[in-house]
């Protein structure tokens, strides 16, 4: 069997490694990028709703608009019957009869 011995010296391996050793710095300085991208869309992430948010605020919302709309049907209820009342009394106090009832 034959031996090859080779005998580096310490510039040799150097020159060997410098390419390497590029290479690695640029890959690091990759990572180090991708990590602060990563980073930056987990922190944007987390200020977006959740589904479940949305489905709680459309529920609050919906609650609310049947509120305002309970809340509008009751002062247009009240408003007609104030109405109704004032035309009655205008009809009695006239003697003019009232269309709708004949």
């Amino acid at each position: 069997m034959l031996q090859l011995r080779i005998m580096l010296t310490k510039d040799d391996i150097q020159q060997l490694l410098e390419p390497i050793n590029r290479k690695l710095d640029s890959q690091g300085k990759q990572l180090d990028s991708l990590t602060s991208e990563v980073s930056h869309i987990k922190t944007a992430m987390k200020s977006l709703a959740t589904k479940e948010d949305m489905e709680l605020q459309t529920e609050k919302v919906k609650s609310e608009i049947q509120a305002d709309i309970r809340i509008l049907n009751a002062r247009l209820i009240t408003k007609v019957q104030k109405h109704e009342t004032s035309i009655k009394a205008l009809h009695e106090g006239t003697g003019v009869p009232d269309p709708n009832t004949h």
